[in-house]
């Protein structure tokens, strides 16, 4: 068995449980008080700790995106040298983000001192997103998944690691140091029964979840055949001994042909959620947590030949849960497991990945689909409130365009954060559907990133394309090149041309008159004096 190359944890207290369910800002407000009294305030608050910011994976977000971003959707590009970002970020309680690249690094990012200037209008913060730490962890192999932030490690409630996984590897960081340190790597394949040459154990897309009591990783690997589904100790990432089949399921079961492009959700009844594939056939998973037991009190939920699970389950806070299958249709299953509808038209129909659905704390249901690309909000029956058409290009008329892989996002003053296609995020009105900014991650890629909304109210998201997208971050100017400050009249123009790059045109095309003495990433304009709004 392997073993760990560090172990300075210790085992979990349930203190932090509820917090880390990712169902918002409230539940932890309400333990502040009692955290206060016992000293176990948690530094920082609320963070987006895991994929879709909980176990749930309801993508209810703890924080709102800048309200100036209405006005201008500005934004910074953090290189990492030229990487693909496909995976979602997270972020942990002290602030610090943590995204893994297609190169195989892992990358930490916080806020830095930037160059400030009393003259910037929307840029006045004196501190910018940075790398802060980047390994090579995974050699060559791409991460496509988003890591995991687990607290309760440790009897100091500042400390917590973060696990992350790829191809048949798995590994942990102390997150809370200055310089994060790594703790443990487990390589999967030598929990495989059998010759190891055989193992091919794959992590992928599905990304991994913590229990509520930070003690156990579950992580479901694959999407070629023989996939599988492992609870991992915490402390050492070694296979927990409760489960009755670790990995599940069994190589000599009915069920050793699965394929996992899913990610597990962890439900407040104690179950494991997730989207399995057999063939060319998805079926819907439900298994016991805490016994790694299969649960057939419902049967099993098989869709038609030919349609598999490419989406992830979202869950509502009573455990019920919705999750799109790749013929476009969305289903809906109670609490108790049992299936209660399936509409169609609804979802993505990509065969690899598509948006999963969003949740409200009304019970709302955010939902993407492709082939057209709209957003739609649904009542909790599935019945639609709105739609919009999430295609930068679109104007009127019938909405067109490609499919949406990216997952929408729910603030807590109602926002929708939602991907689009041509590489583009928008942000609209939760009761009417109203775009109210968008912004181009990259128009020459698929986005498949989730954005995450951070405690300063910044979006992060990868561009498969390369770098690491900031929405509402300035950036941090290099002194040693001259900036131009300039004042603009903006007269007659929409605030959606301003937001479609006219602005940044106008900079370029200044930048282009200085023979090469500007960048024209460090021009920047000082005040807008006036905008007419249409």
């Amino acid at each position: 068995m392997p073993s760990p190359t560090q172990n300075t944890l210790r085992g979990p207290p349930p203190l932090f449980a509820r917090e880390r369910q990712g169902t918002g800002c409230h539940a932890v407000r309400l333990a502040t008080a009692l955290l206060l009294v016992v000293g176990l305030l948690l530094p920082g608050g609320c963070a987006c700790p895991a994929w879709r910011c909980g176990g749930l994976h309801n993508g209810t977000s703890f924080w709102d995106a800048k309200a100036d971003l209405s006005v201008f959707a500005y934004g910074n590009v953090l290189e990492v040298d030229g990487a693909g970002i496909s995976g979602s970020a997270v972020q942990a309680n002290d602030g610090k983000v943590y995204v893994g690249g297609q190169d195989g690094y892992i990358r930490v990012f916080h806020k830095a001192a930037a160059t400030s200037s009393s003259e910037d209008f929307w840029r006045s913060e004196t501190t910018a997103w940075a790398e802060l730490y980047k390994s090579p962890e995974f050699g060559s192999c791409p991460i496509y998944n988003t890591p995991t932030v687990l607290y309760g490690v440790s009897s100091d409630p500042s400390v917590y690691m973060v696990v992350f996984a790829c191809g048949d590897r798995v590994i942990a960081i102390d997150g809370s140091k200055t310089v994060p340190t790594k703790l443990w790597t487990i390589d999967l394949c030598s929990y495989f029964v059998g010759s190891a040459e055989l193992c091919d154990w794959y992590a992928g897309i599905s990304s991994p979840v913590s229990s509520t009591t930070g003690d156990i990783i579950y992580l479901c690997v694959g999407p070629d055949n023989k996939g599988v589904c492992f609870a991992l100790r915490s402390s050492d990432g070694s296979l927990h001994d409760s489960w009755s089949q670790n990995p599940f399921p069994s190589s000599g079961s009915s069920n050793s042909n699965l394929m996992f492009t899913s990610s597990p959700a962890l439900l407040p009844t104690g179950r494991l959620v997730v989207g399995a594939n057999l063939g060319s056939t998805g079926t819907l998973l439900f298994i016991n947590a805490l016994t790694g037991l299969q649960d057939f009190s419902q049967g099993t939920f098989t869709l038609p030949e030919g349609v598999t699970f490419t989406a992830s389950p979202a869950a509502f806070s009573d455990g019920s849960l919705v999750i799109c299958s790749s013929d476009g249709q969305l289903h809906k299953f109670s609490s108790t497991n049992a299936w209660l509808w399936s509409k169609a038209s609804l979802c993505g129909t990509s065969t690899t990945l598509q948006a999963s659905p969003a949740i409200s704390p009304s019970g709302d249901i955010i939902v993407s689909a492709s082939d057209p690309p709209y957003v739609r909000r649904l009542a909790s029956d599935g019945t639609e409130v709105w739609s919009f058409c999430a295609n930068p290009a679109y104007t009127s008329g019938a909405c067109s365009g490609g499919a949406i892989s990216s997952s929408p996002v729910y603030t807590p003053s109602g926002q929708v954060i939602a991907g689009g296609t041509g590489g583009t995020v928008f942000s609209l009105a939760w009761s009417s559907g109203i775009e109210a900014w968008r912004y181009a991650v990259d128009s020459a890629s698929s986005l498949t990133s989730t954005p995450l909304v951070a405690s300063d109210g910044s979006l992060l998201v990868g561009s498969s394309a390369g770098g690491l997208h900031v929405v509402g971050d300035r950036r941090l100017y290099d002194d040693t090149v001259p900036r131009l400050s300039m004042e603009v009249e903006v007269i007659g123009v929409s605030s959606r041309q301003l937001m479609d790059g006219r602005l940044a045109a106008l900079k370029t095309s200044i930048a282009s008159q200085t023979e090469g003495l500007l960048r024209s990433s460090n021009i920047h304009v000082a005040r807008v004096l006036a905008s007419r709004r249409r």
